[in-house]
């Protein structure tokens, strides 16, 4: 089996050029066109079945066991060396905490073995949805207690600097 992971860079980066690069096992490439390069990939070929995700039932509830996360630690390692080169450089970081998983299988045996095909930890990305009015009482309203707005904004993050 074939797992790819896939992690993202903070901003797109730009390249001259690029090729996969093996390393430590590993097989590295950048995703995205040379002028907006947007993750980083690493591949691990003959990957045994059982770092595949799997699933359980136990009690009406269903177990899912992620294999695949032993592999991750050597992977983040590199990519980690990878993010000091960059930083020398430039401002660009490689979110290796969250990422997405690919298992692939690379024989017609495998075919059936691999119940679960991907698997990702990404950040959760907040809808902020705010009704205008709550936006037009604040520039529409006389006066606000100081304590109050204090309060408001240690709790909105402007406290917390």
């Amino acid at each position: 089996m074939r797992i790819k992971f896939r992690f993202q860079l903070s901003e797109p980066i730009s390249l001259s050029d690029r090729w996969p690069i093996k390393s430590d096992g590993a097989i590295y490439s950048f995703v995205g066109p040379l002028d907006k390069v947007t993750e980083i990939a690493a591949t691990l070929l003959s990957q045994p079945i059982e770092f595949a995700p799997t699933t359980k039932q136990d009690g009406g509830l269903t177990n899912i066991r992620l294999g695949h996360r032993s592999l991750l630690p050597r992977v983040q390692e590199r990519l980690d060396y990878v993010q000091c080169a960059f930083g020398m450089l430039v401002p660009i970081e490689i979110d290796l905490e969250h990422y997405e998983a690919e298992f692939e299988p690379e024989n017609v045996d495998e075919e059936s073995q691999i119940p679960i095909r991907s698997w990702g930890e990404s950040r959760k990305r907040y809808r902020n949805r705010l009704t205008f009015d709550l936006a037009a009482k604040g520039l529409l309203v006389d006066s606000w207690p100081q304590t109050e707005r204090e309060s408001a904004q240690f709790f909105g993050g402007a406290g917390l600097r």
